[in-house]
């Protein structure tokens, strides 16, 4: 886990640095608390695709949960990236005595963004945070192997983008 992680950070780093250096950022606290509200944003795609809160259709999720999952890895990694924590290592899951049939999406949903708020005022709730996340995929039947391979796909659009003037 620790040499993947390691592997994805870097690969963030590297569209951080250019995306920093084709929009001219430069205040640290203003960008992380930029950062932490894009993350939330893409959290909240990530539900509006599982659609599990919807319990007025009969719809299933959609097909692009995994892509919305792989937009807000990016936002965890790219916050880790600027708090310098880089060296924490969630496992994945972060504690297999957890009966993930017996808790509610939408409770976990809401325990993802009750701590990223609280990222928001205080960076120590970002470990918290991340291993919830992950946890949340892998209760949800997200693979890591498919994890990274959607990770990588995003990553090079990512940089195709800013190569383009995005």
């Amino acid at each position: 886990m620790k040499l993947l992680l390691t592997r994805l950070y870097n690969m963030q780093e590297k569209l951080d640095a250019e995306i920093i250096k084709n929009h001219s950022v430069e205040h640290v606290e203003e960008l992380y608390h930029k950062k932490v509200v894009a993350l939330q944003v893409e959290l909240c795609e990530l539900a509006n695709e599982m659609r599990f809160f919807k319990y007025w259709s009969n719809k299933g999720p959609s097909d692009r949960v995994l892509d919305e999952y792989v937009d807000a890895l990016h936002f965890f990694l790219s916050i880790g990236i600027l708090i310098e924590a880089q060296d924490f290592v969630p496992s994945y899951p972060n504690d297999d005595s957890i009966d993930f049939d017996k808790v509610d999406n939408t409770v976990m949903f809401a325990e993802i963004m009750k701590l990223t708020s609280n990222m928001y005022f205080d960076v120590r709730h970002f470990g918290f945070a991340f291993m919830a996340f992950l946890d949340f995929g892998y209760k949800n039947g997200l693979k890591w192997d498919s994890i990274i391979t959607a990770y990588e796909k995003k990553n090079k659009e990512n940089h195709q983008r800013q190569a383009s003037g995005y």
